[in-house]
């Protein structure tokens, strides 16, 4: 395997033929920037290296069987939202896409997800709020969702009124909220 230092904030990774060429980032990396570290290991998956990055603390994504992602360091967007009837708190690293897993999740009391989401709100985050929950980015506001994702929203949404049952979703913006 690989020796992933403590500042590495961001691991590109990319199939070359049968090794696996990672391209890492040290500390708070900007979008364009050359990585700072180039590696390739041999003989490997892009699924076994990142498990290996999740086992470290990175969030990671496969985006598809020949490419993958860890991300950790700075926490740009934060999800406060019920699910199944209790508050959970979800954040994400800067990098993070719409198919980005949360960096860490964790339960939270009723007063403790009011103090979170006023917390968002008066430290310059972007907030945007409704039933069930909220949602903040720092900096730039992104989709949550891809294309295909909100096409899945969108038809469970018309599945449920053509069953003549109420769902609050169909006054959200899928790209953004619930």
């Amino acid at each position: 395997m690989f020796t992933i230092k403590s500042d590495v904030t961001r691991i590109d990774m990319e199939r070359a033929g049968a090794d696996v060429m990672l391209r890492m980032w040290l500390g708070k990396w900007e979008e364009g920037a050359s990585a700072d570290i180039l590696e390739y290991i041999p003989a490997s998956s892009v699924q076994r290296l990142l498990m290996q990055c999740e086992d470290a603390g990175f969030s990671c994504e496969i985006c598809d069987s020949e490419h993958g992602r860890a991300l950790r360091g700075e926490i740009t967007r934060i999800d406060v939202m019920q699910v199944l009837g209790k508050w959970v708190v979800r954040k994400y690293p800067r990098g993070w896409t719409a198919k980005t897993r949360p960096l860490t999740e964790r339960q939270l009391t009723d007063d403790e997800a009011k103090a979170a989401i006023l917390w968002c709100k008066t430290n310059c985050w972007t907030v945007r709020e409704f039933p069930g929950g909220a949602r903040a980015w720092k900096g730039e506001v992104k989709p949550v969702r891809d294309a295909s994702a909100i096409r899945r929203v969108r038809n469970q949404i018309i599945a449920n009124f053509q069953r003549n049952e109420i769902d609050q979703r169909r006054q959200f913006d899928l790209a953004f909220d619930c």
